[in-house]
């Protein structure tokens, strides 16, 4: 096997490697209290408010 072959079969290997360990991280978003991002901001944001969903809920002020 030839050095030029060997390099690029290495730096496959290394982009891989560092490819599953990028994937497996951990979550994208930050988390709090076990609650992503996005379900913190739902209550809080109109354009995801729903009937269920109310400014001045306790989860609308739990999220503020």
């Amino acid at each position: 096997m030839n050095k030029r072959l060997s390099i690029v079969i290495g730096l496959l290997l290394a982009s891989a490697l560092g490819l599953l360990v990028w994937q497996a991280s951990g979550p994208r978003e930050p988390v709090f209290e076990g609650r992503t991002l996005r379900s913190w901001l739902e209550p809080s944001c109109p354009l995801f408010l729903r009937p269920d969903r109310r400014y001045n809920s306790p989860g609308w002020k739990q999220a503020d």
